[in-house]
């Protein structure tokens, strides 16, 4: 696209390629490449100011004691090599990927961030051992998300079902996490009683530990019900507002997956993220530090996508998140400070 010579016999020779098809096959009208050669120079111009050598950027970024933020997509059951082939996907999702594809040292990154939902969701095919269905799974798929568990493009329903300690434990270690984010919370507020996936029941014999494809479609939920909470946790911007019930559900979770939870959100459109002391802020404007280890940090910081944070706080983080230690996640980003 940044040489215009080249770019030019490109044009022409797969057009006449194209225009073959076109003429006999099709019987449509053929493609002009000077046509074709003026758009593409109209991306150029667009594009332009965006595009540059990025392991080189990121490089030199670092050099300059700057801070770089990696987002991943998908999560890590969707990995080809570690997740539950074949209803994969086709490039890795593991946050260690994240250095080859940014083009940075793997020695930089000193922070995993994976974002699990207080429930579980999917969209498509494949092993979901903690899945619920009929009117139960309509009530969950209702209340959570954005506007209810619909799919972002299609609107097709998303499949539910509980918070799977087994298959996140998993998750959590194939990403190397450090700290998890744990989302959605306030959705489970109407339940007199959740229901956790704490073990598979496969054959007759229970296992904390994910299995193999084969065995896991074998797998049934082993379930703990922990009583519910009954109220709306919108909000609440300290850990210790909330209802006992709530952080027992949250010191439940982290104790089961055996990572620490420090960052929470209660509130529809992430708009409640809370976010302990030297840990950036995604998507929030509040601070809160939910796990054991960082509730008695004194000091908290209001921050939007770490925009102010003090230097000094924001230095301390070299990120990747990774999303949805089960199943799904968000778009790939990359935030420089």
């Amino acid at each position: 696209l940044f040489d215009d010579k080249l770019l030019k016999e490109k044009v022409v020779r797969v057009a006449e390629q194209k225009n073959v098809l076109l003429e006999h096959l099709y019987h449509k009208p053929l493609l002009k490449p000077e046509e074709i050669f003026e758009e593409l120079m109209s991306y150029k111009k667009m594009l332009e100011p965006y595009v540059c050598d990025v392991s080189l950027f990121l490089w030199n970024a670092l050099k300059e004691g700057k801070e770089i933020l990696l987002e991943g997509q998908l999560g890590s059951l969707k990995d080809p090599d570690h997740g539950i082939y074949p209803m994969v996907t086709s490039s890795s999702t593991l946050a260690g990927y994240g250095a080859v594809g940014a083009g940075v040292p793997p020695y930089e990154i000193k922070k995993i961030i994976t974002v699990c939902k207080a429930y579980s969701s999917a969209v498509g095919a494949g092993a979901f051992v903690s899945e619920i269905f009929g009117d139960e799974a309509d009530e969950l798929r209702r209340r959570g998300g954005d506007g209810g568990e619909f799919g972002a493009t299609t609107g097709r329903p998303r499949r539910m079902g509980w918070f799977d300690c087994v298959a996140s434990k998993y998750g959590c270690r194939m990403q190397g996490t450090t700290d998890v984010a744990f989302t959605v919370l306030d959705v489970l507020g109407y339940l007199d009683e959740i229901p956790v996936c704490v073990g598979y029941d496969i054959d007759g014999e229970v296992t904390t530990d994910f299995p193999t494809t084969h065995l896991l479609e074998k797998a049934k939920p082993v379930l703990k019900k922990l009583p519910g909470w009954k109220s709306d946790i919108r909000g609440i911007k300290k850990y210790e507002d909330l209802p006992e019930n709530c952080r027992n559900y949250i010191e439940f979770v982290e104790e089961q997956i055996g990572y620490p939870i420090t960052m929470l959100s209660c509130s529809k459109g992430s708009r409640g993220l809370f976010v302990p002391l030297r840990v950036i802020g995604i998507f929030t404007d509040t601070t809160i530090s939910p796990s054991s280890r960082l509730r008695q940090c004194p000091d908290h910081y209001t921050i939007r996508a770490g925009r102010n944070l003090p230097d000094k706080e924001f230095r301390y983080l070299r990120t990747v998140i990774v999303t949805a230690a089960v199943y799904w996640g968000f778009n790939s980003m990359l935030l420089l400070r």
